[in-house]
């Protein structure tokens, strides 16, 4: 009796994994983890992967920290409602503030090259058989994520609208509790204005769409900007757009500059 039990476990030894892997990827479909996102590109393009593949910057593929290698995740930008589907490959990213890592293309399609992150909603929406081989240009993988073919590279479109401002010297925001920073994921920025009634008016209309509005001086500078956390960006983002500012920038660091009292 105890040789047949010996000789089930080591016949079922593959087995188990698998089913481990399975349950692991299967507690996690349909559910949602919303945070930053990064990618990387042509430093990386034809190195081998975690997963023992050459990555491809052009491919959708995507890096992640414990999901299984072929797991099929929809990604939502949440500045843009942007969604795109891709296979995890590689592990990362290396970073406490991000939860994935896309490869060039899966960021051109999401629309955030320019600004280098983005806060994203992930889906888990299907597993892969682990024992299957996958080849990120094989002709399954095009068919089942819609890869299309990649002649050249397209330009993205640099924003003109708000001025970017670096901080270089401070890094204090007198009305903020404690509190509130632990609340603050992003800051949504919504113009950088030389004249201070132009910031004024902006303050204005923000608050009256009930929204909960800051006025950074910096430099020549006054910066407005909305303090949020993940869940609620796109909510305020809508909320910006219907008091009339078509253009804005969500920046994981705080706004530079001493925040004013307005009212």
């Amino acid at each position: 009796m105890r040789n047949l039990i010996n000789a089930i476990i080591v016949r079922d030894k593959r087995s188990f994994v698998f089913l481990f892997v399975f349950f692991f990827v299967a507690s996690h479909v349909n559910s949602a983890t919303v945070g930053l996102a990064s990618w990387y590109g042509e430093a990386f393009h034809g190195k081998t992967t975690a997963n023992g593949e050459k990555f491809d910057m052009m491919a959708l593929t995507a890096a992640h920290k414990e999901l299984p290698f072929n797991t099929a995740v929809r990604v939502t930008n949440l500045l843009n409602n942007r969604s795109v589907v891709v296979r995890i490959n590689d592990r990362g990213p290396f970073r406490k503030d991000r939860i994935i890592d896309l490869s060039k293309y899966a960021a051109e399609k999401l629309d955030f090259l320019g600004i280098g992150v983005a806060p994203v909603k992930i889906e888990v929406i299907e597993s892969v058989n682990e024992k299957r081989p996958f080849v990120s240009k094989s002709e399954d993988f095009k068919k089942a994520f819609n890869t299309p073919k990649i002649e050249e590279e397209k330009k993205i479109k640099q924003s003109e609208g708000n001025i970017s401002i670096e901080n270089k010297s401070s890094n204090s925001l007198a009305d903020y509790s404690s509190s509130a920073d632990k609340e603050t994921d992003f800051y949504i920025q919504v113009g950088s204005y030389r004249k201070k009634d132009y910031a004024d008016r902006a303050y204005r209309i923000l608050k009256k769409a009930g929204l909960f509005v800051i006025v950074n001086s910096h430099g020549p500078f006054y910066t407005v900007f909305i303090p949020t956390n993940a869940d609620d960006v796109q909510k305020n983002i809508e909320l910006i757009k219907s008091a009339g500012y078509k253009d804005t920038l969500v920046r994981k660091t705080k706004v530079p500059g001493e925040s004013l009292v307005m009212d």
